[in-house]
């Protein structure tokens, strides 16, 4: 298939199974594409050539008389309202990621202003009452991209194969995919998502799907969201960049990765850097999780969160600068606590096995917490039998690690001053590199205190505490 041509009326005119093949180039859509069982589209000149886009190119700028910007007619949808938390959400500027309609210059993503008076050079400002995009840099001798397209590809048909695909200026609302895959035994591998709203790679009810080599990058919430998929496996994947939309960093499904309500993932050997979010976040209802030998680094928030899910095993990561976004982004939420933010970060999860990590400098080492977050499908979301053994933690200047007790409620007959112990949590074989051996760096039942005194409290009999290099 050459550019130009319709892929959809290719799929349409080959059978289930077929091998579809696009020539290198810009395929540009208007609406998602619905593959059929088991049909595979492929880059037929290798990894990165066949870009589909969901932007169209705009001319005709019209020169706001001697103002410095000009502005184009006919190119928004009706005005609409859409869900997320967004990183800015009160003043002149409130609640930019709520929009789709992103526009790029020269292939590169210009800033949006919410209002026309903050107008600057290489920003856009869209009147969706009127009609209107407006741009404070001349168009002249330029390519200009508007998203309009909300999905690539929206399909829950039975094992697809996308191998070799750019995926690309896709206008998805918040907490959708640019790609959404919901049907069962989909391979997506070798593929790029990069300059999407909302998400770039989605699975929603797609089981036994295998997500491997792909890159995630520069998308405006996630790089890729995993809802209700069962016996999943995500590996060797590059996850970078994302949120470019200005999601709530803290707290509100912004970053690298997010699963949601799935049994038997598998996250293994993906590396997930520079995110404006929590890096891999697991929550709700997730049972049976692996997590495993992947490089999560400077992620603005947590580096691993698990929360109130069920069985898992974080094992064999490595995890460094972590958090820091969070002591001094200076965003909604910003805050450098140990249960805020950490490398690792278990909240309201039982079973959770947490070894052989190796923690470098992060805003906090590895943070487990309970607080009364009431039952899911598999019991109460509470903390139980965790094990966090024989990792190597480098905990930097103010940095904490631990356990304690936020907002117990009522957990009669448990009291918060044993919970931590009846309820089977330990903390043993570990090694801490600190700066000051002494220092009160360790938290146990919310209470800050020495490694000698971690260990008096039954904690640590077999671990150790090293100066750090």
């Amino acid at each position: 298939m050459a550019p130009g041509a319709s892929i959809q009326n290719v799929i349409n005119a080959s059978p289930e199974g077929a091998r579809i093949g696009l020539s290198a180039g810009t395929y540009r859509i208007s609406s998602p594409i619905s593959p059929k069982r088991g049909q595979k589209l492929l880059a037929l000149g290798g990894a990165g050539t066949a870009v589909i886009k969901g932007s169209k190119v705009v001319t005709g700028w019209v020169k706001d008389g001697s103002n410095a910007r000009w502005y184009k007619n006919g190119l928004l949808p009706a005005a609409y309202s859409d869900a997320g938390q967004c990183e800015v959400n009160s003043g002149t500027e409130a609640n930019p990621c709520q929009k789709r309609e992103q526009v790029y210059r020269n292939g590169a993503a210009m800033n949006r202003v919410m209002q026309l008076g903050n107008l600057r050079a290489n920003g856009f400002f869209q009147d969706y009452q009127n009609n209107r995009t407006w741009l404070g840099t001349d168009p002249a001798n330029a390519t200009m991209e508007i998203a309009r397209t909300p999905h690539a590809i929206n399909s829950s048909a039975q094992g697809v194969t996308l191998s070799g695909l750019t995926f690309s200026n896709f206008a998805a609302p918040s907490q959708k995919g640019a790609v959404l895959v919901g049907g069962s035994d989909w391979i997506v591998e070798g593929c790029l998502f990069k300059r999407n709203n909302g998400i770039g790679l989605q699975l929603a009810n797609a089981h036994r799907a295998v997500v491997r080599n792909n890159t995630m990058v520069e998308n405006g919430q996630l790089g890729m969201g995993h809802y209700a998929s069962n016996s999943t496996i995500v590996e060797n994947n590059s996850i970078t960049n994302n949120n470019t939309a200005g999601y709530w960093g803290a707290d509100w499904e912004a970053g690298g990765f997010k699963a949601t309500s799935s049994n038997g993932v598998t996250f293994r050997g993906n590396t997930v850097l520079n995110n404006r979010g929590t890096g891999v976040w697991f929550d709700i209802n997730n049972i049976n999780v692996n997590i495993l030998g992947n490089t999560i680094n400077n992620n603005y928030a947590d580096g691993i969160r698990y929360e109130i899910s069920y069985k898992a095993l974080i094992s064999d990561n490595k995890l460094a600068g972590n958090g820091y976004g969070m002591a001094t982004g200076g965003g909604r939420g910003s805050d450098y606590s140990l249960y805020a933010v950490a490398a690792i970060n278990v909240n309201s999860s039982p079973d959770v096995e947490i070894r052989q990590n190796v923690v470098g400098k992060n805003q906090n080492g590895i943070a487990a917490q309970m607080r009364n977050r009431g039952s899911g499908t598999y019991g109460a979301w509470d903390l139980h039998n965790l094990y966090v053994h024989h990792n190597d933690v480098t905990l930097a200047t103010g940095a904490r690690t631990g356990e304690g007790v936020q907002g117990l409620g009522t957990l009669s007959p448990v009291s918060p001053t044993t919970y931590y112990t009846a309820k089977n949590n330990r903390f043993d074989f570990n090694t801490y590199r600190m700066d000051a051996t002494s220092a009160k760096r360790f938290s146990w039942n919310k209470s800050y205190m020495t490694f000698a005194s971690l260990q008096t409290a039954g904690q640590e009999r077999n671990g150790r505490v090293v100066p750090a290099a």
